[in-house]
């Protein structure tokens, strides 16, 4: 299990992948926020969506990125 856990983070779960298709999935949902506001009877320019958003995504980004490192962390001191 902690074999496969640190080829998993060294391979589909390294930072460039995973950054990769988060990005495509920004890209990909952007105009369903648009979409949501004006569902919800807000301006479709409204910047407030858009940011927000992207606020979201990049805490997203973050949380991946750190939880990546704890369990590289874990599996380096479980090896010591």
């Amino acid at each position: 299990f902690l074999d496969r856990l640190r080829e998993l983070c060294h391979g589909v779960f390294s930072e460039p992948q995973f950054m990769s298709a988060i990005d495509d999935l920004e890209t990909r949902l952007l105009p369903e926020v648009t979409h949501s506001a004006r569902l919800r009877g807000q301006r479709p320019d409204n910047n407030n969506n858009e940011e927000q958003f992207r606020d979201q995504m990049d805490s997203f980004r973050r949380q991946l990125k750190h939880r990546r490192t704890f369990i590289l962390k874990e599996l380096n001191a479980l090896a010591n």
